[in-house]
């Protein structure tokens, strides 16, 4: 919707707190975000997760997403393409292409060698994906019907860890974990290692633990890339 179709604008949106008397470009100050006024500028609120995103008047609009990350606010300039998603499709494909930018290379992957993402886990943001292997196969290094060599980089022992931050994220791990290394690059883009790892994983607030029984390989998601 246009703001000038918006009788009173609102000073919350999905959960943030919004001001918009900002002459500049949408940013985050404090936990106010600062938005500015035209009348062809366009709101979209999100209704399945906190988040919106906006658009900017004038003769050259950008689109912005809104959302949180680590329990605050960021602003991501979002492509073109994704804003057709929201503003001609629905909020359910918008979302889906996001998650699609999010998704590691190494979930992918995963789910392409064994059999669909269905199984794939979303833990804010931490991705976690079943393999078909009891740890004492892991252990053994039986890759191999993954057309894939790899090795574990610090022994075939895996640490034991207590509420142990994933890389790159908020969501904390208990359980095992051992560090593979990917020779042939099959489920990593880069030589940097990826985890295999079972126990729970949680969220930073503690408000949703997930179980991950038997081993998984778990990765942080990709962070959305600038239009």
């Amino acid at each position: 919707m246009h703001l000038r179709d918006i009788p009173c604008l609102p000073s919350d949106i999905s959960g943030f707190v919004v001001d918009f008397n900002d002459p500049g470009p949408p940013k985050v100050q404090g936990v106010v975000v600062k938005l500015p006024y035209a009348d062809d500028a366009r709101l979209h609120p999100l209704v399945r997760i906190r988040g919106f995103v906006f658009v900017t008047g004038g003769p050259d609009p950008c689109a912005y997403f809104v959302h949180r990350l680590f329990e605050v606010a960021e602003i991501v300039r979002i492509s073109d393409d994704l804003l057709e998603d929201v503003e001609r499709h629905s909020e359910e494909v918008f979302l889906a292409s996001l998650r699609l930018l999010r998704k590691p290379a190494v979930i992918d992957a995963a789910e392409r060698s064994l059999g669909g993402p269905g199984e794939t886990l979303e833990i804010g943001n931490t991705f976690a994906y079943p393999l078909p292997w009891p740890w004492e196969m892991i252990l053994d290094g039986k890759w191999g019907e993954l057309g894939t060599r790899a090795w574990a980089m610090r022994g075939l022992t895996p640490d034991s860890v207590h509420e142990m931050l994933v890389p790159g994220t908020q969501e904390y791990l208990t359980g095992l974990r051992l560090f593979i290394q990917d020779m042939t690059r099959k489920f990593s883009s880069r030589s940097t290692p990826f985890w295999v790892a079972s126990g729970k994983i949680s969220t930073a607030s503690r408000q949703r633990t997930v179980p991950i029984e038997h081993p998984h390989i778990v990765a942080p998601s990709n962070i959305i890339p600038l239009a």
